[in-house]
C-alpha cells in the first residue's frame, strides 16, 4: 500500500534525549520504518526547517522523506507552525497531483490540518492521530498555553477525518464530544524500540541502595514529581533518580527543579534524590535496566512512554491511575496503579513493590511480555495497517471499527 505520512520527522527532532508524548517526530519516523519492514511504500512529508535539507531521501529503514518549504525554514514547536500550514498543504496537494497516495496519516493538528485539505481535493482517505488531546491537557495538566485555536482545530479534524486514533480511553470521551462518533475511532499505543529496551543489556553503574526512577522530559509540576520525593521520606532505604530536564549544567537555573530539589534538602532526604539532567535516547536503555522500580506519578498523560519502555525492560511499574497509564498498565501484574496520588500512597505501593521481590521479578516478567506483544513498533504497524486496509476497501466511508 502506497502510505503518506505527515508530520514532524526525526531530522529534525534537535532536542535528542528522552521521548514523550510531545515528541511527534520519533512517533513519524518509528511507525514509517516499521510499515515500511511490512512491505508497505512509505513517504513522509515534512516541511523544511533548515537550509540545506535535501528535498527527497531515502532513509536506511526503507522508507523516502520528502521535505517541503512552507513559510520560514526555522525548527518550531509544531504548534508554532500553523502560519505555515496553507502553504504546506499547497505543497502537499501538488505533490499528491503526480503521485496519489492511497491514505494519509497525520500526526499533530497543525500537520492534520494540512494533510486533511490536500488529502479531500484528491479524494485519499485519511488518518488522523490525536497523541495528545489540548483540551484534555489544558484540564488535566493545567496546560493554560493550549490555544484556542488548536481546540478549534482539533474539533475540526475530529469531525472530518475519514478515521481518528487516540493514544487512551481517556482521550476517546473528549474526542466525542467534540461530535466523532464511537465508531470511527481507535486506541492507537505508541511504539517502542523493544530490542533497545530489553531486560538484558548493559546496565547503568548504581549504588547498593534500592533504585526508584522517575522519567520526565519536562521537568513540569503536574508530574507530581514533588509528592515522590515526599514519599521517599516513608522508603528509607532506596534512592531515587530524577531523569530528565534541562542539561544538568542549567539545572540551577531551572525554577521547577530548584523547587524540587528544595523540598528534598527540606524533607532531609537530598542524598537519595538526585537530578540527572537531560539523558541522551541512547542512554536510557542501561538507566531503565539498573532501576527496581519506575513512578510515574503524572496527574496526566496521554500515553507514558517511558512506562511502557520499563515494562520492556523487565521494570515493575508504580503510576497515577490516570490517562495512558490506565490502558497500559495491568494492576497487580505488570504494576501498580495509585488512584489517588499523594506521598502516602505512594510510598505504600514503592513499598510493596521493593520489598516484595517475587512479586517484582513477576511485574518486570509480565510487564515485559505485555510491552513486546502490544507496544513493539512492528505490533503499533499492523495494528494501523489494518486501519488503512479498512479505510481503502470502502474508500473512506463509514467505517466500522476494527475488532
Amino acid at each position: 500500500m502506497k502510505v503518506c505520512l505527515v508530520g514532524r520527522h526525526a531530522e529534525v527532532d534537535v532536542d535528542g534525549g528522552i521521548g514523550e508524548e510531545t515528541n511527534p517526530a520519533r512517533r513519524v519516523s518509528g511507525l514509517a520504518a516499521a510499515l515500511s519492514s511490512q512491505g508497505h511504500a512509505v513517504t513522509v512529508y515534512t516541511r523544511r526547517t533548515r537550509a540545506g535539507q535535501p528535498d527527497q531521501c531515502t532513509t536506511s529503514a526503507g522508507y523516502a522523506v520528502t521535505v517541503l518549504t512552507a513559510g520560514q525554514s526555522v525548527v518550531a514547536c509544531p504548534d508554532d507552525e500553523l502560519p505555515f500550514m496553507g502553504e504546506f498543504a499547497q505543497r502537499l496537494d501538488a505533490a499528491w497531483a503526480c503521485d496519489r497516495p492511497d491514505v494519509v496519516h497525520a500526526d499533530w493538528w497543525t500537520y492534520g490540518i494540512a494533510a486533511q485539505l490536500a488529502a479531500n481535493h484528491h479524494g485519499v482517505p485519511t488518518v488522523h492521530s490525536f497523541t495528545a488531546v489540548g483540551s484534555v491537557q489544558r484540564r488535566r495538566q493545567n496546560r493554560d498555553a493550549v490555544s484556542e485555536n488548536r481546540t478549534r482545530m482539533e474539533k475540526v479534524l475530529a469531525r472530518n477525518a475519514s478515521w481518528v486514533t487516540a493514544s487512551c480511553s481517556e482521550d476517546v470521551d473528549d474526542l466525542v464530544r467534540f461530535g466523532r462518533p464511537r465508531g470511527r475511532m481507535s486506541i492507537l499505543g505508541r511504539g517502542v524500540d523493544t530490542d533497545a529496551f530489553a531486560v538484558d543489556g548493559p546496565i547503568a553503574s548504581r549504588t547498593e541502595r534500592d533504585r526508584v526512577i522517575v522519567v520526565a522530559r519536562n521537568i513540569l509540576p503536574h508530574k507530581n514529581i514533588d509528592l515522590l520525593i515526599r514519599a521517599m521520606a516513608t522508603v528509607p532505604d532506596a534512592e531515587l533518580l530524577v531523569i530528565g530536564g534541562p542539561p544538568r549544567s542549567e539545572l540551577r537555573r531551572h525554577a521547577e527543579a530548584c523547587r524540587l530539589h528544595r523540598l528534598a534538602v527540606d524533607g532531609a532526604v537530598a542524598d537519595r534524590v538526585h537530578f540527572t539532567g537531560m539523558v541522551p535516547a541512547a542512554d536510557m536503555p542501561a538507566l531503565m535496566r539498573s532501576a527496581d522500580v519506575l513512578v510515574c506519578p503524572s496527574a496526566y498523560e496521554p500515553f507514558g512512554v517511558p512506562v511502557v519502555e520499563a515494562m520492556a525492560c523487565g521494570v515493575p511499574v508504580v503510576a497515577s491511575s490516570a490517562g495512558g497509564m490506565v490502558d497500559t498498565v495491568v494492576h497487580d501484574v505488570t504494576g501498580l496503579l495509585v488512584s489517588s496520588v499523594s506521598p502516602v500512597t505512594l510510598g505504600q505501593a514503592i513499598r510493596n513493590v521493593l520489598r516484595q521481590g517475587v512479586l517484582r521479578r513477576g511485574m518486570g516478567l509480565a510487564g515485559r511480555a505485555r510491552a513486546t506483544s502490544r507496544y513493539a513498533w512492528d505490533r503499533v504497524a499492523r495494528d494501523t495497517a489494518v486501519v488503512y486496509d479498512r479505510l481503502v476497501a470502502s474508500d473512506g466511508q463509514q467505517v466500522r471499527q476494527p475488532s
